[in-house]
């Protein structure tokens, strides 16, 4: 079994009708593979209950049934007793581990939306997580989970997931959504495992090519390829297509797949010390070993460079050797930055990429609105309003001011969606200031 996605739903009783055809349909319509349904208070599930509630694509299931009204799965109040038991559970699984559901308590006072909380629970919830070593998956489309209901409700985020960092690891794609209240006063989770799909590769300008031999001039052979146009703007553009072209060629002859050369360093490394256990070591084989130390550190060092800028964690140094928070913090980013689901204006909810493309394409093409042809106009000079000097606001920018700005941009970070970082800009000055200057002269005409 390959499960894609996994809903999670304390529905709060499965004993009407109405409520398993709202289950039966909020399963047909996400395409769920894994149904954890909490408080059914049903004494007992069978098949036909099952083929009723889930359909015929769910022929395995574990039950604990209902004990009186307090609930199904989980009908424990002591809360001190169950953190100890998913210590205990826990510590009993080894490797990738993620537990969700509605765990009747939060995780921080902001979790509620109101000052009743108890601050010793919050705390030991929040130890078990540290302890454990556990990540709250960010929950798309609602900052709460349970209400009580009422004209002033109560908001609380009693439902999550919680997973290992092993477990994210190996689901980097997964998102987690929440789906509408039905019938129930939890709203239910949608955890998607392949949920982030991977978009177009990025172009990302990277810091160390300025200290490699060769990226001057393969800076320059690339901006003067491009023949001058009428427009300094399209000039531009197309030398930044070209130069990106030209530093990803080189970079891969140049630096190639970092972390497969490491590998493979590492490697060569290890077998050259176990010969050396056995036998002398030729002259030739202990040069490339006494190579290959520097040459790890060295790649080593680059591998952590990269994932530092992935992250954008600016308050460490460059090199550090932490690249799984790296990692994490990279996934953080796509998963935040990413539009799972948009409604339009008749209520439909879209989720195919190109659905969610042309509906944002419409919003701002009509908000905008159309050039129009004016019908009346205002003379201002009858307005007799004071005049103001403004000829210095044409005045063209000169190169001082521009080097000025650039110097004051980010090393390590991009002012546009093109990649390249504020230290492209500073290093490679004298081979792109005359098409800069001319784009922005240009801006005054």
């Amino acid at each position: 079994m390959n499960p894609a996605k996994i809903l999670c739903w304390n529905v709060r009783g499965l004993n009407s009708r109405a409520r398993q055809d709202t289950l039966r349909t909020l399963i047909t319509s996400c395409q769920v593979d894994v149904v954890c349904l909490q408080e059914t208070k049903m004494s007992g599930i069978s098949r036909g209950c099952i083929l009723s509630l889930l359909g015929s694509d769910f022929p395995h299931w574990l039950e604990l049934p209902a004990i009186g009204a307090s609930g199904g799965i989980l009908g424990d109040d002591n809360k001190v007793v169950f953190l100890q038991e998913l210590r205990d559970v826990r510590a009993a699984c080894i490797g990738p581990w993620l537990v969700l559901g509605d765990f009747n308590l939060i995780a921080r006072s902001k979790d509620k939306n109101n000052g009743l909380v108890n601050r010793a629970m919050v705390g030991r919830f929040r130890r078990l997580i540290n302890d454990l070593e556990l990540k709250d998956l960010p929950l798309i489309g609602r900052k709460y989970t349970w209400s009580n209901q009422q004209d002033s409700p109560t908001l609380v985020k009693l439902d999550r997931v919680l997973c290992s960092t092993s477990w994210e690891q190996l689901f980097t794609n997964c998102l987690l959504q929440s789906c509408a209240t039905d019938g129930s006063d939890h709203c239910p989770l949608l955890l998607g495992l392949q949920d982030v799909l991977p978009g177009k590769a990025r172009f990302h300008f990277e810091a160390f090519w300025t200290k490699l031999e060769g990226f001057q001039e393969t800076v320059a052979t690339a901006w003067a390829s491009e023949q001058v146009s009428h427009c300094p703007f399209d000039t531009l553009a197309r030398k930044f297509r070209a130069t990106v072209r030209s530093l990803q060629s080189w970079s891969q002859k140049k630096v190639g797949h970092v972390n497969s050369q490491l590998a493979l360093a590492r490697e060569v490394l290890h077998q050259l010390e176990i010969a050396q256990d056995s036998r002398v070591l030729s002259r030739l084989e202990l040069w490339l070993k006494n190579k290959l130390k520097p040459h790890c550190l060295a790649l080593s060092s680059l591998q952590h460079t990269i994932a530092r800028s992935r992250s954008r964690i600016t308050w460490l140094s460059e090199g550090d050797a932490n690249t799984a928070l790296f990692h994490a913090h990279a996934r953080h980013r796509k998963r935040k930055n990413f539009i799972s689901r948009l409604t339009n204006d008749s209520g439909v909810v879209l989720t195919k990429h190109e659905e969610k493309e042309q509906n944002i394409f419409e919003f701002y093409s009509n908000l905008l609105g159309k050039n129009k042809d004016r019908e009346v106009t205002v003379n201002l000079t009858e307005l007799d309003m004071p005049s103001l000097d403004l000829t210095e606001l044409e005045t063209p920018f000169s190169e001082q001011e521009v080097w000025k700005t650039i110097n004051l941009l980010p090393s390590d970070k991009a002012p546009g969606p093109d990649g390249f970082t504020g230290k492209f800009y500073k290093v490679c000055w004298q081979i792109i200031k005359v098409d800069i200057m001319a784009a922005l002269s240009a801006h005054h005409c």
